[in-house]
C-alpha cells in the first residue's frame, strides 16, 4: 500500500476531534484521504471538518448507527476509533470488511473481548492496534532509555500524577469502564513500558468529587493506586478527571539518582536527571497551539499508518494490550473491595493485594500470534466467531 493516500474514516470526533483531525493533517501531510466522518452531532463534526482544513464536498459526515456503510466502502483502508463508547462489534465489523483498526484506547477491559477483536484482525489479515498514545510522546521515549541504560541505577520509586479531561456526558451514563479504561489502563502501560516491567500486585482506591455535575452514575473521577514490581520497584500513580484536566507529572527514584518530567520548562517539556555528577537537562520543544495529548495521538497515528503501508510493525503487542487491560481491571476490582473507615479511631482494615493473571495474557497472546485457536476459543464463548 506503500506509495499512495491511506483513505481513512474517522469515528468520533468529540471535544478535541478539530485538533486531533488538524494535527493528524498536519503530522501526515499529502498522506491521508479523510473520506468519512463519523460523529451524532452533524453540526459539530461540520464545523471541525471545516476547522481542519477538509473539503466538505470530498468528507462525508455520517451519523453512527450508519456504521456499516463507511465499513462498506472499498475506498477506505483504514479507521480511527476515537469514540470512547464503541463497541467490540464497530472494531470487528470494520476488520471483517478489510479495514485497518486503530483505537486510542482498549476497546475494553474484558480479556474475552480484546481476544476477539485481534482474532477478527488475524483472520482478515489487517493491523489492529489499540494506542496508548502516550508511548510516542518524545519526552517519554527519552525517559525510557534513561532508564534502560541505567542512568539512575536500579529504579526504586515512581510517582505519576495526572489529570485527564472529564468524559463526555453520553460516556458518564453508559458507564463504559469510565475512569479506568480511559485513563488508568494508558498509566499502567506507561509505567510498565517505562520499566520494562510487568508488576506483580496492585492496590487501588477511588473517590467520586462529582466534578462531572452528574448523579447519574456512581463511577469514580479520582483514583490512586500501587503498583509493586518483582525488582522491587513500587509506582504511585494518582489519576484525576476534571474539565481542565490536560497535565502529567512524573519522578523516577533510582539507586544512582532521579529522573522528574518539567512540563512547565519555559522553552517545552524537559527531563531533569540528578546524579552525583550532577543535573543534566533535555528539552523537547512542543507546538504551544495544540495540547500534549493532541500531539500524542497524532504521532500514534503516523505510527499506525506506517503499520498499515507496510513501513513498520505495531510497537503495540497483543500480550502489551491484553497487561493493560487487565490490569486496569484489577484495579478497579481492588477500589471496589475497599472499605471506607468511620472513624479515625477505628482500626484500619488490612485489604489484600489483588494478584496478576501474567500467564493467562502471555498464553492468549502467543496463540493469538502463532494462530493456535484451542486456548484462544475458551475465551471467546461470549462473542462468537463471526
Amino acid at each position: 500500500m506503500s506509495g499512495h493516500k491511506v483513505g481513512l474514516a474517522i469515528l468520533g470526533l468529540g471535544r478535541r476531534g478539530g485538533s486531533r483531525l488538524k494535527n493528524i493533517l498536519a503530522a501526515n501531510p499529502g498522506r491521508v484521504e479523510v473520506r468519512w466522518v463519523v460523529e451524532r452531532d452533524e453540526n459539530v463534526a461540520k464545523a471541525l471538518v471545516s476547522q481542519a482544513g477538509l473539503d466538505a464536498n470530498q468528507t462525508n459526515i455520517i451519523k453512527p448507527w450508519l456504521w456499516d456503510t463507511v465499513c462498506k466502502d472499498k475506498n477506505v483502508d483504514a479507521v480511527v476509533v476515537c469514540a470512547p463508547t464503541a463497541t467490540v462489534n464497530v472494531v470487528r465489523r470494520a476488520l471483517q470488511q478489510g479495514k485497518a483498526v486503530m483505537c486510542d484506547r482498549p476497546i475494553s477491559l474484558q480479556t474475552a473481548a480484546i481476544l476477539a477483536c485481534y482474532q477478527t484482525a488475524r483472520d482478515a489479515s489487517k493491523p489492529l492496534l489499540f494506542a496508548f498514545p502516550r508511548r510516542f510522546d518524545p519526552i517519554l521515549s527519552m525517559l525510557r532509555e534513561k532508564v534502560q541504560s541505567g542512568a539512575i541505577g536500579q529504579v526504586h520509586s515512581v510517582r505519576s500524577s495526572s489529570c485527564y479531561p472529564s468524559p463526555d456526558q453520553d460516556e458518564v451514563i453508559k458507564g463504559a469502564d469510565g475512569i479506568f479504561r480511559n485513563c488508568v489502563a494508558h498509566e499502567i502501560d506507561t509505567i510498565s513500558w517505562l520499566l520494562g516491567q510487568t508488576p506483580q500486585s496492585v492496590f487501588a482506591t477511588g473517590f467520586s468529587l462529582g466534578i462531572h455535575g452528574n448523579q447519574l452514575t456512581s463511577g469514580k473521577d479520582h483514583v490512586s493506586m500501587t503498583l509493586r514490581f518483582c525488582s522491587g520497584t513500587i509506582a504511585t500513580i494518582d489519576i484525576r478527571q476534571d474539565q481542565h484536566g490536560n497535565g502529567h507529572h512524573l519522578e523516577m527514584t533510582g539507586s544512582q539518582g532521579i529522573l522528574i518530567v518539567d512540563p512547565g520548562h519555559p522553552e517545552g517539556t524537559a527531563v531533569h536527571c540528578v546524579t552525583k555528577s550532577g543535573t543534566f537537562i533535555d528539552v523537547v520543544k512542543r507546538d504551544p497551539s495544540a495540547s500534549h495529548m493532541d500531539q500524542e495521538f497524532a504521532a500514534a497515528t503516523t505510527h499506525f499508518l506506517d503499520v498499515v503501508q507496510d513501513q513498520s510493525v505495531s510497537s503495540v503487542t497483543v500480550l502489551d494490550t491484553l497487561r493493560a487491560a487487565g490490569i486496569a481491571a484489577t484495579c478497579r476490582e481492588s477500589q471496589k473491595s475497599t472499605e471506607a473507615v468511620a472513624q479515625a479511631t477505628e482500626r484500619p482494615v488490612r485489604r489484600p493485594e489483588v494478584l496478576l493473571q501474567e500467564q493467562l495474557w502471555k498464553e492468549c497472546a502467543k496463540d493469538i500470534d502463532g494462530n493456535n485457536d484451542i486456548f484462544v476459543r475458551q475465551h471467546l464463548l461470549v462473542y462468537g466467531n463471526n
